[in-house]
């Protein structure tokens, strides 16, 4: 081969390895996580300043609004020494460095990532600047400190169930056909919704009843609440572990008994790390003809939900 007809293909080869380029995986996860959690140093000294940093992140699909965080474990035990350190207190509390971070003030919302273009979701850094209170001579303490980040999130699973008359049921199996399939969706959240039946629903009347089970399960590892009421201090026993829980139906579609108060949201209870679910009974309605066909049901939450982080930190 001549040196000018290695020139000519070179080029070539060049565009076909770019064009075999494809988006970056992004990081995917049930909401916000927390990345880190640590002091500046693990081993202080008694007057010591000393910083506490925590880094979060949204990995779910949908955006993260209202996010904000605070520590637990030290403020009765450091009060009094951090407080000539400066900074934010309320009723005892020491707030974060950064004033997004803060509850009592507008709270920052973080994006979530996009698989398509290649992008991470947000993330967001918070800061806590104390002063080590002072310890008897010759002794060590150790205190466990924990980082919460609150946050609103919210979670559409939407399903499709297929209903089809005992004629055409009975053809597709007699002509080994395969029956339409039904398509499931839904959103990468810490609380996940599920809707479960037998399928394909064989029909022989214009109206049939068919039992559907509502699963909600808590996969991200924190605490749901009511939208808005994870910090309510004269609310939160009552609103921990609650999900406000909708269902959409369609035409031709209605939840019967006490489930019927779905259509305008029901109080699941979900604790860290269970699933807990509801069977109902949906009536299908307007089934006439000899095909198949398919109606779209929903289910929807918005809610509150908080994770905690644990560091350890010494005074020598």
């Amino acid at each position: 081969m001549s040196r000018a007809s290695a020139i000519l293909i070179l080029p070539v080869f060049l565009v076909l390895v770019s064009g075999c380029i494809s988006s970056p995986a992004v990081e995917k996860g049930n909401g916000v996580i927390i990345k880190e959690f640590s002091p500046t140093f693990t081993e202080i000294y008694p007057n010591e300043p000393v910083t506490f940093n925590l880094k979060i992140k949204n990995v779910g699909s949908v955006e993260a609004e209202g996010v904000f965080a605070e520590i637990l474990g030290i403020d009765n035990d450091w009060y009094d020494s951090s407080f000539t350190t400066g900074g934010p207190w309320l009723y005892n509390e020491k707030l974060p460095d950064q004033v997004a971070c803060r509850y009592n003030q507008e709270h920052g919302d973080l994006l979530s990532p996009n698989e398509q273009y290649g992008t991470e979701g947000e993330s967001m850094t918070c800061s806590w600047t104390y002063r080590a209170p002072d310890i008897p001579e010759g002794t060590n303490t150790v205190y466990d400190v924990w980082a919460r980040v609150f946050y609103t999130y919210s979670t559409i699973t939407i399903k499709s169930i297929t209903a089809g008359s005992q004629a055409e049921i009975r053809r597709y199996t007699d002509e080994d056909k395969q029956i339409p399939i039904s398509t499931v969706s839904t959103t990468n959240s810490p609380i996940q919704l599920s809707i479960s039946t037998l399928e394909p629903v064989r029909y022989w009347e214009d109206t049939t009843q068919i039992p559907i089970r509502i699963g909600i399960n808590n996969a991200g590892g924190g605490t749901p609440c009511r939208k808005d009421q994870c910090k309510d201090r004269e609310h939160f026993e009552e609103s921990w572990g609650k999900v406000t829980v909708r269902v959409g139906l369609t035409d031709g579609m209605n939840l019967l008994d006490d489930c019927s108060e779905f259509e305008s949201g029901k109080d699941l209870l979900i604790l860290p790390n269970e699933e807990n679910s509801v069977t109902c009974t949906l009536e299908l309605s307007d089934l006439g003809g000899q095909g198949f066909q398919q109606r779209m049901i929903s289910l929807s939450a918005e809610y509150s939900y908080f994770i905690d982080a644990k560091t350890s930190i010494k005074i020598l």
